[in-house]
């Protein structure tokens, strides 16, 4: 079982190989992939999220943090609690695999850190007060006043998120 890449690669979802993982193919899926299953009030990405992360922890593992998703979506946290329910923690052994296999051809440290997690939530605080239907709250994080989120079109995203890895030397 595999999925076929933006640049034509073929990547095995059940044995990635470090040859089938690129930058250009994490920076254009992600640019392409919406936060909040598309609930938000706008297009925003998973690339810029994920840029917007290294911005508050400048280093490979936040920029990368949801390099995974390029591969196989990005699943609400909701939906992954349900999985859980059903599938118990194979489901997200699943998912940590092709984490992994990223972090792995990339020499980024698993497990992610507490920094990047730490910057994440604040993030997705940021992003929650600006893109979620009013009177919406976050129930895991406090939502922080962090001011109003400029979203990028897609391509900015993927610019942007490439930069970030030729200037990381990846």
């Amino acid at each position: 079982m595999y999925i076929t890449t933006y640049t034509g690669k073929k990547l095995s979802l059940i044995d990635p190989q470090p040859e089938d993982i690129c930058t250009e193919d994490i920076a254009h899926h992600l640019s392409q992939i919406c936060r909040y299953n598309g609930a938000c009030n706008k297009f925003y990405s998973v690339a810029q999220h994920s840029v917007l992360v290294y911005y508050q922890v400048p280093m490979l593992q936040a920029l990368f943090h949801d390099a995974g998703e390029a591969y196989y979506g990005d699943f609400s946290s909701p939906f992954k609690q349900v999985l859980e329910h059903f599938c118990g923690q194979a489901f997200r052994g699943v998912l940590e695999y092709i984490d992994k296999a990223i972090f792995e051809k990339y020499n980024i440290p698993w497990p992610i850190c507490p920094e990047v997690k730490k910057a994440d939530g604040l993030v997705f605080s940021r992003e929650f007060q600006n893109l979620m239907p009013p009177g919406e709250t976050v129930k895991e994080r406090s939502p922080v006043d962090l001011g109003p989120l400029v979203v990028w079109p897609s391509h900015l995203a993927k610019d942007i998120f490439q930069e970030k890895c030729r200037s990381l030397h990846v």
